[in-house]
């Protein structure tokens, strides 16, 4: 097989839910969900070019299939994910034609493991089908997806590329749906127009990201800065980790522009400005997604720094045990006039009045497991704490 034939659409998916929320006047704390397929990166795999040229069909009709074939060497990456979807091109002139989706595996695609029959095609043109259940990949065994038709004589349903074809991968057919050749045995040079795209299981719903010159993928919101993922080299078949490797976070202050903090492998950051910083100023995020090859950003969250009397507030007021399942006790140096609970959006789900205690606790047994966030206001101003409820 010849590398410069494989194609791949590679797809990264950003972090979510970004927050921000100011502890003092010096204190930033992050929080964000990691990408929401663990930071699997999905991709359409396919020997072909993507162009539709010509098909083919049995002199005087009949059955066959064609299939796009692939090592386990070549799909090695793809451990744990699946099959969402596959894409092929029926010849223009396939107009009675019946298709029924394959997926196979092990040596001669000795073993069918999927079929689909579909219906209301458009010929000439790409089909994209999502498939009624999603096809766990083996890793360890040969691949094989593809379609079988049943064409009239006449008709020359299984479209295909212009070539070169890679003999024994991209133009592998079968007669008698037992055993299959290249193509390229009887005189013809091509690949069959079939795409499958890997990932995980909720892959149904993509967004696709942008190439730039080298390859490398990218997806930047408009509000924020484009930046070149460097020299990184473009493998065309995947072979590399697809896994994410980290958070790069970003921070704009107070109109300046964005620019980088710090790198980490956590879902959370705290961020403490240099002092100077305070009153009336606007502090906005974003955190990357940073994959072997490709980069995607969250969301942008800010925080406006208003309302903060002395950062010593801090040492003044004792949460315990945290995380808690479902008592967590509070105590205070100073009085405290308000308790609230609020999600980490900011989202208020209970508040009550203290009437000046330095004791309090709260019950937290019937919300769901996460993170949360507890607001306290006393005589020296609001004291605010990340606590984390468990089950």
């Amino acid at each position: 097989w010849f590398v410069d034939n494989v194609n791949i659409y590679r797809i990264c998916y950003p972090p979510t839910d970004l927050t921000v929320w100011g502890i003092d006047i010096c204190t930033m704390e992050l929080n964000w969900s990691p990408p929401l397929t663990g930071g699997v990166v999905s991709e359409w795999i396919m020997w072909d070019d993507g162009v539709n040229i010509d098909g083919i069909g049995l002199t005087g009709g009949g059955v066959f299939s064609v299939a796009s074939h692939w090592n386990p060497d070549m799909i090695s990456q793809f451990y744990g994910q699946y099959i969402t979807k596959i894409r092929f091109v029926p010849y223009i002139n396939a107009v009675t034609t019946s298709f029924t989706l394959k997926v196979w595996q092990g040596p001669n695609a000795g073993t069918m493991i999927y079929e689909e029959a579909v219906s209301g095609l458009l010929i000439g043109d790409w089909n994209e089908i999502t498939l009624a259940s999603a096809v766990a990949i083996d890793v360890t065994k040969e691949l094989w997806f593809g379609y079988t038709c049943d064409s009239p004589d006449g008709e020359n349903p299984a479209g295909f590329d212009a070539g070169p074809g890679v003999v024994g991968y991209g133009d592998m057919i079968t007669l008698d749906g037992v055993v299959w050749d290249p193509i390229a045995n009887f005189g013809f040079d091509l690949n069959w127009n079939i795409h499958a795209l890997v990932g995980n299981v909720t892959d149904h719903s993509l967004v696709q990201m942008t190439y730039n010159e080298d390859l490398s993928v990218y997806n930047t919101p408009a509000a924020l800065p484009v930046e070149s993922v460097g020299e990184t080299s473009y493998n065309p078949i995947g072979l590399s980790t697809q896994t994410i490797t980290g958070y790069r976070v970003y921070w704009n202050n107070n109109g300046n522009g964005y620019e980088y903090l710090d790198f980490t492998n956590d879902t959370f950051y705290t961020h403490i400005n240099e002092p100077g910083f305070g009153y009336g100023e606007l502090d906005c995020y974003y955190v990357k997604a940073v994959y072997k090859d490709c980069e995607a950003n969250s969301n942008e969250a800010c925080w406006l720094i208003a309302g903060f009397v002395n950062s010593d507030i801090v040492n003044e007021i004792i949460v315990f045990p945290n995380p808690s399942i479902d008592l967590i006790n509070i105590e205070s140096s100073v009085e405290m006039f308000q308790l609230c609970l609020l999600d980490y959006s900011g989202r208020i789900l209970h508040c009550r009045t203290l009437q000046n205690k330095t004791q309090t606790s709260l019950n937290v047994s019937s919300y769901e497991p996460g993170i949360y966030l507890l607001q306290i206001d006393t005589e020296k101003g609001r004291f605010v704490r990340k606590i984390v409820i468990t089950e």
